[in-house]
């Protein structure tokens, strides 16, 4: 007979460390799908259980390189700071495909949802956690982290307090002539009934698009259409191409976009940086800061 998690209401508040429930959290396989899993970095002085959902929740998403523990200790000073939990997945390369290391940031991918993924570990960690507020939540992510963010913020938005989209190598358009994940034309087949609400997304009140202003070489380095080149990988690598020549005017595009849709965002472009995460930390912490500080004036 499985066992339920132990949360902090069953444990003294003096045994939440020994738990593991507060500071740095080891991985935890995700119940929903324990193919992906999840770290949390729940800072002590701040986590109370009352009142109850007393904290805020910043998600970071993982590029390809699967750092999900670096996406997690990218925030905890602010989380420190200002008083917040910080969640970062981990969706792991090669289910259902050896060579796969992009899936997870289409959201969709052989009957496998990872936006459900993700909104199934928030609710394990409104179960953990009663203390931190899982109903709308502040997302990030850079690079493939950035496409996932995207793609979340279109099918999402009554989610999120505010989403941070980095440097994306491949964008979704608002367009309806073009198929998942190049655009949106058949979003509600593919996501169960789901569509893009344009007016929830209008009124998720922080967005923000980020990209090095020297993010301009060839997204993948040109490998994508060298397996495109085989033929048995052809299939596998359709949609994975951008029509645009790097990241940065991929995000230009996506900004006029928004600016058309009358999506409201703060646009940065990081002078003298390439594709780099880690410098674009501390502009998503000015971007979020803020936004932090009125959470809890709520």
């Amino acid at each position: 007979m499985p066992l339920n998690p132990l949360s902090t209401a069953d444990i003294p508040s003096q045994f939440w460390e020994d738990a593991y429930l507060v500071g740095k959290v080891p991985f935890k396989a995700a119940s929903f799908d324990q193919r992906a899993s999840y770290t949390m970095y729940v800072p002590k002085k701040h986590y109370k259980l009352i009142p109850l959902q007393n904290l805020p929740l910043i998600v970071a998403i993982h590029g390809n390189g699967r750092n999900a523990e670096r996406c997690r200790d990218s925030m905890t000073d602010l989380a420190d700071r200002l008083g917040a939990a910080v969640l970062a997945p981990l969706f792991p390369a090669g289910i259902d495909d050896p060579n796969d290391m992009q899936n997870y940031k289409m959201l969709l991918y052989q009957g496998i949802r990872y936006d459900l993924i993700l909104l199934s570990i928030i609710d394990e960690v409104a179960a953990r956690w009663p203390g931190i507020a899982t109903e709308k939540f502040f997302l990030t992510g850079y690079s493939g982290g950035g496409q996932f963010a995207l793609r979340f913020f279109y099918l999402h938005p009554t989610r999120l307090e505010a989403v941070s989209i980095g440097a994306p190598g491949l964008v979704t358009q608002l367009n309806d002539a073009l198929n998942w994940p190049k655009g949106t034309k058949d979003v509600r087949s593919l996501f169960d009934g789901l569509s893009v609400d344009r007016p929830s997304l209008k009124n998720v009140e922080g967005v923000q698009l980020i990209v090095g202003g020297d993010d301009v070489q060839k997204v993948g380095g040109g490998f994508v259409e060298w397996l495109r080149g085989r033929t048995e990988m052809e299939k596998e690598t359709e949609g994975l191409i951008s029509s645009l020549p790097n990241r940065k005017d991929a995000i230009l595009n996506l900004q006029e976009a928004f600016k058309a849709a009358g999506i409201r965002c703060e646009f940065e472009i990081i002078n003298g940086v390439a594709h780099n995460s880690a410098m674009a930390i501390p502009s998503v912490i000015e971007f979020l800061q803020p936004r932090l500080m009125r959470w809890h004036l709520k």
